[in-house]
């Protein structure tokens, strides 16, 4: 599984317009509308709430990877913001995220889904990463970045 089997350039914000994690969220979903992928969005939606209700997927560093999975979806897709300015996420270190990256798996088997947590977070684990994501002004920029870190992970 690569990065670019389930994030496409139009699927990334660089400048999020929202300002809380419900509406970053619900920003990031409304990228995959348009995807051949998405059945439901609508269900892709109410399942990433739903989850994010149970636990923040806001993991320190200024990221966070909401996640689901649902009948929604024919296939793993994402989706990934930049919010320069930050935006309160209940993360486990207090602060502020800087990176949102929504992955959404059909029901079924985990594998893929847990596979490609993996992946970004690996990616995204790295800080001299999210500064250069933090600098992008473009979602090929975005892509580049992450195709780049990808082929250092595997």
């Amino acid at each position: 599984m690569k990065i670019s089997d389930i994030l496409k350039e139009e699927q990334i914000k660089v400048n999020l317009e929202s300002k809380t994690k419900s509406d970053a969220i619900k920003e990031l979903v409304d990228l995959l509308r348009n995807s051949d992928s998405v059945l439901d969005n609508k269900e892709v939606l109410k399942s990433i709430i739903e989850r994010e209700n149970t636990m923040s997927t806001g993991i320190g560093n200024g990221v966070a990877i909401p996640h689901g999975k649902c009948s929604g979806v024919k296939n793993l897709i994402g989706s990934l913001g930049i919010a320069k300015e930050g935006i309160a996420f209940d993360s486990m270190d207090g602060k502020p995220v800087n990176i949102v990256f929504v992955l959404i798996a059909p029901t079924g088997p985990s594998g893929p889904h847990i596979k490609a947590l993996s992946v970004v977070s690996k990616i995204l684990n790295s800080n001299d990463t999210r500064k250069r994501l933090l600098k992008c002004n473009t979602p090929e920029e975005v892509f580049y970045v992450l195709e780049n870190e990808e082929k250092k992970c595997m």
